[in-house]
């Protein structure tokens, strides 16, 4: 299965991800992020759909923000190892490093976040 698509099953990505995306502000352009069939796709405030993947170039934010949520859930368990790779993978300047070090409290703090939808 797509990383993408496989992190988004976890409970707590979905709002994540729509709440670091989505301003109040600015509302035309929010996004929803819907489940047809078997895959997650991104629709647009004019209903358009696009399929989240690695290849998925609209919209860089999300793509961020998954790639953080995916390597710390990689991760999280172990983040002197992550601390350890920064440094030598070049596909870790995809993700946005205070979201990752945000997540790694939170999981200190109350894993009881992780489980919330």
């Amino acid at each position: 299965m797509d990383p993408y698509q496989a992190t988004l099953l976890l409970p707590y990505v979905m709002g994540l991800v729509l709440s670091l995306e989505n301003r109040p502000l600015t509302p035309s352009n929010n996004i929803d992020i819907i489940k047809l069939e078997e895959s997650f796709y991104i629709k647009n405030a004019k209903g358009e759909l696009f399929i989240i993947n690695e290849k998925m170039q609209n919209y860089p934010n999300v793509m961020v923000n998954l790639n953080t949520i995916i390597y710390f859930e990689k991760y999280k368990l172990e983040p002197i190892e992550f601390y350890k790779i920064l440094s030598r993978d070049k596909a870790l300047r995809k993700i946005e490093f205070e979201l990752y070090k945000l997540l790694q409290l939170q999981f200190s703090v109350n894993k009881e976040y992780f489980l919330r939808k």
